[in-house]
């Protein structure tokens, strides 16, 4: 009996120590499967992020040179009645503007979607879009006539896409 009660007492001892390495197996496969899908969203968002980083670059280099241009460089002489010039001035400038903001609407609404802020490029690419959303959404220019809300601006954007 005493065999029998040794042989039982190992039987359940390797069939606790079976089921513990069973579970400890799944938590760490269940871990692995977390980390390679939230790598996998990281990828995705770099993918998305890169997709869209050129040419909302582009736009933002052509809306800082109309407004360096403008601050700098004579452009409201296009403005005046007298070069001729003046619907195209206005036009291409606004096109500008909202060229711009149609690229950051599609930045805006990836990152949104995608919920990537932890990266850290990903969450200088936002924190810098949101500046800017501050400066045009701002009155300090000229007290009100250059501003834009956050809403406009979304809403040129949405247009633009």
């Amino acid at each position: 009996m005493d065999t029998a009660l040794i042989i039982a007492c190992i039987s359940g001892a390797v069939a606790l120590a079976s089921v513990g390495l069973s579970t400890w197996t799944q938590l760490q496969v269940m871990r692995r499967q977390r980390e390679s899908k939230e790598e996998e969203r990281r990828s995705e968002a770099k993918v998305i992020l890169d997709r869209y980083r050129g040419p909302l670059l582009d736009a933002a280099w052509q809306l800082g040179d109309r407004v360096d241009n403008i601050r700098r460089r004579g452009f409201f002489v296009y403005l005046s009645e007298k070069s001729g010039r003046a619907p195209e001035a206005r036009r291409t400038t606004l096109f500008r503007f909202a060229y711009y903001l149609g690229w950051r609407e599609c930045v805006r609404t990836q990152v949104q979607l995608l919920r990537f802020e932890n990266e850290e490029d990903t969450r200088l690419a936002a924190a810098f879009l949101n500046d800017i959303t501050r400066v045009l959404a701002s009155d300090r220019l000229d007290g009100q006539w250059a501003m834009l809300w956050a809403d406009e601006q979304r809403g040129i954007g949405e247009l633009m896409t």
